[in-house]
């Protein structure tokens, strides 16, 4: 008895072996047969494929890819057909979901999101492509180049037939160094060109000429094709939408920020819901510091939440940035506090609230923030979170490092073990910057006493400040006596406050002192230390909201969000 339905691999490559493994793997759990059509290959691709377990043919090249890609199909004895070129990857796919597709009697093919990554400075782009389709004579490719099958699905079905599913490929023939090496502008254009000439007026074509160009960079020229394909579209074409958002990426590009909002909302009255449209006008109204409709855009894009140009943590910085520029600081906050659930390792959010700390914005609103994101890095992140820090940055990643510690400590119960972790961590991050090493290897040896078995707890870490000496006994009955975040008595005048690099020094001096004693309140709440008039947890709240104050107060706002 038959259990399921079959699938046939057809792919056509030259010169691949970089490449053309890893397209296979991607794919072989899925299929059954492997086709593989070499056009001329003077490399080692076609012992590749062999050595895969593909079906070696080849084919002499007529710069014509549907016959070569209909050349592969006549070879596919499966019941499907999935096509991938060796340059492309298939997304992994759950083989039971895969399956039940194929199952589906009343759909003879489906479109599948093919993601164009890229190194230039548009975003990555993406097309609906069928790519999965029935194993049938008469369901063969048509054109050129940029060859489509769904032309002859639809002609044989009425119209029908066809479904979009979410499966991706991801195509890397984009980057720079691939296309050098593949000459493939200078190929694709020649081909297209030479189409033109016998059919000028083919909007396809046109489109897919006006993409070569962007690839080149050359962003007015491709504008002009895809400009001219667009009025030659009747708007029920499978890449109808596709050629609206290069257009309106090549007005991106070209800083129209203008002409991109008029076409766009001319756009968005066909696709009231592309978040895409909505996400790129949001971006042209910022450029025109038009914050309030950027905000609109944002929140609607993600409410949509089908973005493909952009992840949600990016789209929520854009949204807080638009607030932050019209000076709507809590809606602002709140933005970046949803970006940092998107993505809490990212550095852009933390830059921001601090930016609007710096601006007077409650500090509070920091430390709540913190307590609000439940995706938080775990302890165990830190080390790769450490292999990123830059001189830089490494002031923001000591403020990551309090906010962790504030959310265990004042998440109940707290977590001793998780404590510990973050403990351990402080040295290693401290070491960067602030703390000496010679300091350093004893507060690696108090924190590894009190993770062992010992009932004590008595640290002694003599703190320099100018020519006198604190304990931190000392330094916690000093500054609660005082009840200042920066006591004179580090052994700088007030005339020196004048001079930044001074300021800069006594913030450094005042931030090793804090650390330290950081380490000891948390550790002696560890073990439970209580005094008349002391209370550790209440000690290490305290000292992390000084601590942010001033490391708030230094840190320069250096972030940009790329997107």
């Amino acid at each position: 008895m038959r259990t399921k339905e079959t699938v046939s691999l057809c792919m056509i490559v030259k010169d691949e072996e970089d490449c053309i493994l890893t397209a296979i793997q991607s794919v072989q759990y899925l299929t059954d047969e492997l086709i593989v059509i070499d056009t001329g290959s003077t490399d080692s691709t076609p012992q590749l494929a062999l050595s895969a377990g593909a079906k070696l043919f080849h084919f002499h090249w007529t710069k014509d890819f549907s016959m070569a890609r209909n050349f592969a199909l006549k070879q596919a004895s499966s019941d499907w057909i999935i096509v991938l070129d060796a340059d492309e990857v298939l997304e992994t796919i759950n083989p039971e979901t895969f399956y039940a597709l194929l199952s589906d009697s009343q759909l003879e093919g489906y479109y599948l999101r093919i993601r164009n990554i890229l190194d230039s400075p548009m975003s990555d782009s993406s097309d609906q492509v069928v790519r999965l389709f029935r194993n049938r004579s008469d369901y063969r490719f048509e054109g050129a180049i940029h060859e489509q099958v769904a032309p002859s699905i639809l002609r044989a079905n009425n119209g029908c037939g066809l479904a979009s599913v979410p499966i991706t490929i991801h195509h890397y023939g984009y980057l720079k160094d691939r296309l050098d090496y593949k000459h493939k502008f200078s190929r694709n254009s020649q081909i297209i060109t030479q189409e033109l000439k016998q059919n000028p007026e083919n909007p396809f074509l046109l489109y897919c000429l006006g993409l070569e160009y962007y690839q080149q960079d050359s962003i007015l020229e491709g504008l002009k094709h895809l400009t001219k394909s667009l009025t030659l579209l009747s708007g029920n074409e499978g890449y109808f939408e596709d050629v609206l958002l290069n257009i309106a990426l090549g007005y991106l590009r070209l800083e129209e920020a203008p002409k991109l909002i008029d076409f766009l909302s001319k756009a968005l009255s066909m696709y009231p819901d592309q978040a895409d449209f909505l996400y790129l006008r949001g971006l042209a109204y910022l450029q025109e510091t038009s914050y309030f409709q950027a905000a609109e855009d944002f929140k609607k894009s993600l409410h949509i939440g089908t973005m493909t140009l952009a992840t949600f943590d990016q789209v929520c910085c854009l949204l807080g940035d638009a607030y932050q520029s019209s000076c709507d600081f809590p809606q602002a906050h709140d933005a970046y506090n949803r970006a940092l659930k998107f993505a809490p390792a990212s550095p852009y959010p933390l830059q921001q609230f601090i930016s609007l700390i710096r601006k007077g914005y409650s500090i509070d609103c920091l430390l709540q923030g913190s307590l609000q994101v439940e995706n938080w890095p775990k302890t165990e992140s830190w080390p790769g979170l450490l292999a990123n820090v830059t001189s830089e940055s490494f002031k923001l990643y000591l403020v990551m490092l309090l906010l962790t510690l504030y959310r265990t400590l004042n998440t109940k119960p707290i977590c001793h073990e998780e404590l510990l972790a973050i403990l351990i961590h402080f040295p290693k991050v401290l070491e960067l910057r602030i703390i000496r090493i010679n300091e350093l290897v004893q507060l690696k040896l108090d924190i590894e006493t009190l993770a062992g078995d010992s009932t004590s707890f008595a640290p002694s870490l003599p703190i320099e400040k100018g020519a006198r000496r604190y304990s931190p006994q000392e330094t916690i009955a000093t500054e609660a006596e005082h009840g200042v975040p920066l006591p004179l008595e580090v052994g700088v005048s007030q005339s020196d406050e004048s001079d930044p690099d001074m300021t800069q020094n006594v913030a450094r001096e005042y931030l090793t002192l804090a650390f330290k004693e950081i380490l000891l309140c948390s550790m002696a709440s560890m073990k439970d230390m209580e005094a008349a008039n002391f209370n550790a947890q209440n000690r290490v709240n305290s000292l992390l909201k000084k601590a942010l104050y001033v490391l708030c107060h230094v840190i320069e706002s250096k972030g940009k969000l790329v997107v």
